[in-house]
């Protein structure tokens, strides 16, 4: 599929996916984000047909459905799901300042997570403020 049919599939279920986390229902809430990302990956096959703006949106949308996963897995007590995600985003875009916090709360119940977490530059800062604020 062209970008003009994929995308909106990926938008759509990342839309839905907001609408279930609203609701509580972080599981069902965190398949949909999945199901977007899904979408997106196939784009692939059309990438060299993109347009930049096109490129931009996809990566948007793709930030976006990896923040909010790993705020689902949070919820879900998944810390090792939520810092994968968080740290997804972070090779995406290395100050978004949610994936940071997020990935931060992923590491502080695990102890092994949040030694190794304090060696890296994008949790450190946050690490201490979480430290701080318990």
């Amino acid at each position: 599929l062209k970008f003009a049919d994929r995308f909106p599939m990926a938008d759509k279920n990342k839309n839905e996916g907001t609408e279930l986390f609203k609701g509580g229902n972080f599981k069902p809430a965190a398949e949909r984000y999945i199901k977007a990302l899904g979408h997106l990956a196939k784009l692939v096959h059309v990438e060299q047909m993109m347009k930049e703006e096109e490129h931009a949106q996809a990566r948007a949308l793709k930030v976006s459905c990896h923040n909010n996963l790993a705020m689902c897995f949070l919820k879900l007590e998944l810390w090792g799901k939520a810092a994968e995600n968080a740290s997804k985003v972070l090779e995406l875009e290395a100050d978004n300042s949610k994936a940071m916090f997020r990935r931060a709360q992923a590491c502080l119940p695990i102890p092994a997570l949040a030694s190794a977490a304090l060696v890296s530059c994008g949790c450190r800062h946050w690490l201490y403020i979480l430290f701080a604020c318990q």
